[in-house]
């Protein structure tokens, strides 16, 4: 249980200062069909996809968006220098206005 808690704080602490804001939709599907992102205060995504909804933790290091599911695997995707973003197997998204 301490663990986890020390887990939880750490990727609390790593999320202050940096984050994302407002939804970003994948363009391409790249075999995925519709997916979004919708970034929420607190470091917390929902991820939508195939009329799912998964509420994921992130953080932000060196330009890299790491997305935490529940199981805890992870998700790194890139932010490109136009604020949308990249990932693996040629997913992208980008930020709706």
């Amino acid at each position: 249980m301490k663990k986890w808690f020390l887990i939880v704080c750490a990727l609390v602490l790593a999320s202050c200062g940096k984050s994302l804001s407002g939804t970003y939709v994948m363009t391409g599907g790249g075999g995925f069909g519709d997916s979004s992102l919708t970034f929420k205060s607190g470091g917390k995504v929902v991820q939508a996809a195939l009329g799912v909804e998964i509420e994921m933790s992130y953080v932000i290091e060196d330009e890299k968006v790491k997305l935490i599911g529940p199981a805890g695997a992870a998700i790194v995707m890139q932010v490109l220098p136009d604020g949308n973003l990249q990932g693996p197997m040629g997913m992208k998204y980008v930020k709706q206005k």
